[in-house]
């Protein structure tokens, strides 16, 4: 792996790059603005009742219809599932111009996509002494997530960076006191510095195991600190380029994301 280059999240068995071969039909049946960029959308699928219920920090490869655009998916957290109501809820962050930014900014009630069945999952801390995340306003969804699914008992910290104080979300009771939002003041500050010095300014990290995500080359800078600087082993690092700043649509080289 050539130096500074993101790994792909692979959880377990499940391999990120493979896209299971069952996609499902889901529909929007409702779609709120959560904050200033981040729109939580729901969808109802008869397929839904049959699956195993997500656990956390897994993810849907979501395939809309976009016009004029080589189909491709695009992964997003699962914030809520019911199997019982079929139903499942992913909170979008509208972040850039591109294809599936301007799709989930636009879509409504009625609309069809195409999912994929739930992969991934989040490594809950065990040997370690709780857990630290990291990552800008693409990873807040993720993180908050996954926060809300922890066992009650684990320690755990969360910087997220955000681009100003609209962008703000609700956060599990028993961890507000534990998730620190980063503004940048609306550009007042460099995307990835916030983020980037609160977690060189971090002296614990080694004790801990530490999830990144966010753009690409702020988190192999990350990365780099954590695994070099740190000394974190590897099995208790995972880490996630979303984005790449200049760059509309995104995916690494492998195609993981």
């Amino acid at each position: 792996m050539n130096k500074g280059t993101v790994r792909p999240m692979v959880y377990g068995s499940l391999d990120a790059r493979i896209l299971p071969p069952k996609l499902m039909p889901l529909t929007v049946v409702s779609a709120t603005l959560l904050t200033k960029r981040t729109r939580r959308l729901t969808f109802f699928g008869s397929d839904l009742a049959e699956i195993p219920e997500p656990k956390a920090g897994q993810w849907v490869k979501l395939f809309p219809d976009l016009s004029g655009t080589e189909r491709h998916g695009r992964p997003y957290t699962i914030s809520s599932f019911s199997r019982s109501d079929r139903s499942l809820q992913i909170d979008v962050t509208l972040h850039g111009k591109g294809a599936f930014s301007k799709w989930a900014a636009a879509a409504r009630c009625g609309d069809t996509v195409e999912s994929s069945l739930p992969c991934g999952m989040c490594k809950i801390p065990s040997g370690a002494q709780g857990c630290v995340f990291a990552g800008d306003e693409t990873a807040a969804p993720a993180i908050l997530s996954i926060l809300r699914s922890l066992p009650r008992g684990i320690e755990a910290k969360a910087f997220i960076e955000i681009g100003s104080d609209n962008d703000i979300a609700l956060v599990p009771k028993q961890y507000v006191a534990h998730v620190h939002w980063l503004s940048r003041e609306s550009g007042r500050h460099a995307v990835g510095s916030l983020l980037t010095h609160a977690i060189m300014s971090t002296s614990d990290l080694a004790s801990k195991d530490v999830w990144l995500a966010g753009e690409q080359k702020v988190v192999a800078t990350l990365r780099g600190h954590c695994l070099r600087t740190c000394g974190i082993k590897s099995c208790c690092l995972q880490a996630a380029g979303y984005w790449k700043q200049g760059t509309e649509e995104y995916r690494d080289e492998k195609g993981e994301y």
